[in-house]
């Protein structure tokens, strides 16, 4: 879009109500902020992406094609023609792998969400094992249950995690649970999110990325 809605209590309202129905459904919104939008439409198509869990895109003046537009509300981002972008994103979204199966590489070019030195975490019904190559390393367990979940999911480490990661499969941060001790559990709620494969990780001692995926649907 290039301008934002017409405002108004009632157009506000059915915006959040659908809104809410789409990330019910497991509809995804990627919107794309074309030219001539101000900072009050970026921030509505954000939300409308967060809402989601889509992700908000934008077209730059890189091209030199159309009229100006304007500079994100971001730190820093790469410039990716249109349709790689939206093909990149359409794949992270589209695929849905069996809950034991494990997560192929996409060529998303995700630097985390697939871990090189250690496999990632395969979960099942109530547990997961970590185990490093090294001899010398220690054995990582950790569980998280129930898995697939409708909304809630309890992990228990069995260390102290410094810091523990929730994300989408495009890598994008949705919740950082800091200071998990050893062998206390934690519940964490999934349920405001659309339908789809999440990931949980955190760093260890080595700075090695643990990961395991759970999958969220909704009952009926």
């Amino acid at each position: 879009m290039d301008a934002p809605p017409h405002q108004g209590p009632q157009i506000n309202e059915r915006l959040q109500r659908l809104i809410l129905q789409a990330a019910e459904k497991g509809i995804r919104i990627v919107p794309v902020g074309a030219s001539g939008i101000d900072k009050s439409t970026e921030y509505l198509m954000r939300a409308l992406a967060l809402g989601t869990n889509g992700t908000y895109t934008f077209l730059t003046d890189h091209s030199g094609i159309g009229n100006s537009h304007i500079k994100p509300s971001t730190d820093s981002y790469e410039v990716e023609t249109l349709n790689a972008i939206l093909v990149r994103i359409l794949k992270s979204y589209t695929y849905m792998p069996d809950c034991q199966q494990n997560i192929p590489d996409l060529a998303l070019n995700i630097p985390d969400s697939i871990v090189s030195t250690i496999p990632p975490v395969d979960s099942t019904d109530t547990s997961a094992v970590q185990t490093k190559p090294d001899p010398k390393a220690l054995n990582i367990t950790w569980s998280y249950y129930p898995n697939p979940t409708n909304g809630m999911i309890t992990i228990l480490p069995n260390t102290d995690i410094r810091e523990l990661y929730v994300s989408d499969l495009s890598g994008k941060v949705l919740q950082i649970l800091p200071k998990l001790k050893k062998d206390e559990r934690i519940q964490v709620d999934l349920s405001g999110y659309a339908t789809g494969i999440y990931l949980i990780r955190y760093l260890d001692e080595n700075n090695h990325w643990l990961s395991g995926k759970v999958v969220l649907q909704r009952t009926s």
